[in-house]
């Protein structure tokens, strides 16, 4: 990948499949709005920071975008929990069934 030859936004765009748990941060000299909002819609930026940047705003940033990461990941782990527990009920719920079944046959044959 030649990053000397893209925009931010193909950049941003083309790594968005391959990574997707990174935050991204914008940080450019260039002004122009509709490149920016196509940066945030395609490459998924969660801030766009214009050159030139104080050290504070900076840091707010990526304060900012820790904070995110942290609350998306456990948010990522939750729902793979969920699904689990999910699958894990409806394994005994067919077995409670099956079982009800078995037992409903063998009283009919009584």
């Amino acid at each position: 990948m030649d990053v000397l030859c893209k925009t931010g936004v193909a950049f941003f765009d083309e790594i968005r499949s391959e990574f997707p748990l990174p935050v991204r941060i914008l940080i450019t000299a260039y002004t122009d709005v509709e490149a920016v909002i196509d940066a945030i819609n395609k490459g998924n930026i969660f801030r766009y920071v214009k050159k030139p940047w104080s050290n504070v705003d900076i840091m707010s940033c990526i304060e900012e975008a820790n904070k995110f990461y942290i609350a998306s990941s456990m948010l990522s782990i939750k729902n793979e929990e969920l699904q689990k527990a999910y699958i894990f009920f409806n394994i005994g719920i067919r077995s409670l069934h099956c079982t009800s079944r078995s037992v409903a046959a063998s009283h009919a044959h009584l």
